[in-house]
């Protein structure tokens, strides 16, 4: 299990993600079926994603030793190296609740 699971992180691929927009707004009413019902609005303002890329050297380091027998130590490096991580940065960002949709809007 040790050796697949140095095989797939030994050959991962990663996603370099940089968006920056204006992000939607999105309405969450409480009842479905129901005109008159409270309803939640967010407002995500302006986000901002970046991803966390791993540094070239580490990369090379994982690739020199592919070849080798990994210790305890290497095994957690590459564990910590297993999943994609991603800046997320959220500006202006409201929330809404209100008897009804009107009120909502015209709060917002």
């Amino acid at each position: 299990m040790q050796k697949e699971t140095q095989a797939g992180l030994e050959h991962d691929k990663t996603l370099d993600i940089h968006m920056d927009m204006n992000a939607p707004i999105i309405i969450i009413p409480e009842h479905i079926m129901a005109k008159q019902c409270a309803h939640m609005i967010l407002d995500a303002g302006h986000i901002a994603i970046q991803s966390g890329l791993i540094e070239k050297s580490t990369l090379a380091e994982i690739d020199a030793k592919c070849s080798q027998q990994y210790s305890k130590e290497d095994y957690k490096q590459l564990q910590s190296h297993m999943y994609d991580f991603f800046f997320l940065k959220l500006q202006s960002t409201h929330l809404l609740i209100g008897l009804n949709l009107f009120s909502c809007m015209s709060a917002l």
